[in-house]
């Protein structure tokens, strides 16, 4: 199993072009299927502005949310809770919440008991850091891949500005009507990632893999489907994923001026290879055309610098990337 990536939630004070029709898989954004660590902090002090906290807190987490372990679905979450004031109090480690109606009672009487320390056997008073910086532990968490979301729940800019600092990137945010829809955004962000050794692709739900060998076309694909992940040759849908895929290619120590893609000629009409078991996709004549006559497509850079789909003997052996979906709420990762 996957080593989830830890979040720790922080609530503070404070000419007509030709339209592509098909696109790169988008990152899951199931809300019922985050696979996380989640540490809600959140401030109970007397000054804090707490009006929509719980209830936000509460509803980003899909109805059919799993919280804790043990479930058959390995897409569960485990969520922890520390307040704070004066002093912080870990109301409930990751271990002890069970279920989504458990986190849901416990926030509710967080949420009736106000402004006054949450008591309770199980809570444990956390001194280590004390006197340490609010930025010191910030950027200790982040330097340990921990993932930082601040919410201002006040209208003051300082304060903003200050949140600002301790959040991960683009990660703070202030209350709004919107905010769930951002955080479950967010969420969804960081539940979407590749595995060890493989690059995103901007934005999008992909991931691709650079191999340092040369192979013909059907060796290229055979090693693409035995890298422990399903995966084939890339697609090229569209110029700027031509492009990525050349300078990833060539960002390294490798000058790489022909690299095979994932086109594939079928009985005549083209399509993008996918991983195995998964239906082709029909090239679309947004994505570029292919050669007249051609048997096998790869990439090839031209004198002036510039990429094209050319037509090359199969046999003929070139670099090549595969591609693969991203770990997230739609595609689990063992």
């Amino acid at each position: 199993m996957a080593t989830p990536y830890h979040f720790v939630f922080l609530f503070l004070v404070g000419a007509p072009l030709v339209t592509p029709t098909v696109h790169d898989r988008s990152c899951g954004n199931d809300t019922n299927n985050y696979w996380l660590d989640v540490v809600l902090v959140i401030d109970n002090s007397e000054n804090m502005i707490n009006t929509n906290v719980y209830e936000t807190i509460s509803s980003i987490f899909g109805p059919k949310s799993q919280i804790g372990t043990g479930y058959k679905d390995p897409r569960s979450s485990r969520v922890g809770i520390i307040t704070y004031n004066y002093n912080a109090t870990m109301v409930a480690n990751l271990k002890a919440i069970k279920s989504l109606q458990q986190l849901q009672n416990q926030l509710t009487t967080l949420k009736n008991a106000g402004n006054q320390v949450f008591e309770d056997s199980d809570q444990t008073n956390l001194d280590t850091y004390a006197m340490t910086s609010p930025d010191a532990i910030a950027r200790a968490l982040r330097s340990n891949f921990v993932n930082i979301i601040t919410v201002n729940t006040g209208k003051d800019k300082t304060v903003s500005k200050q949140l600002a600092t301790l959040a991960s990137n683009k990660m703070a945010y202030i209350m709004s009507e919107n905010i769930t829809a951002e955080l479950q955004n967010a969420l969804a962000a960081i539940n979407c990632f590749c595995p060890d050794g493989w690059v995103p692709y901007k934005h999008y739900g992909v991931c691709l893999y650079t191999s340092s060998q040369t192979k013909h076309r059907a060796n290229a694909n055979q090693v693409c489907q035995s890298l422990g992940v399903p995966a084939s040759l890339p697609t090229e849908f569209n110029q700027k994923k031509r492009e990525f895929n050349y300078e990833l290619l060539n960002s390294g120590n490798l000058r790489v001026n022909s690299y095979w893609n994932g086109l594939t000629n079928q009985n005549g009409s083209w399509y993008w290879d996918q991983p195995k078991g998964k239906p082709l996709i029909p090239l679309d004549p947004s994505c570029g055309t292919v050669p007249p006559n051609s048997v096998c497509v790869a990439d090839v850079e031209f004198s002036d610098k510039t990429v094209h789909w050319s037509s090359v003997n199969c046999a003929n052996t070139f670099y090549f990337l595969c591609e693969a979906a991203t770990c997230d709420t739609d595609n689990y990762c063992d």
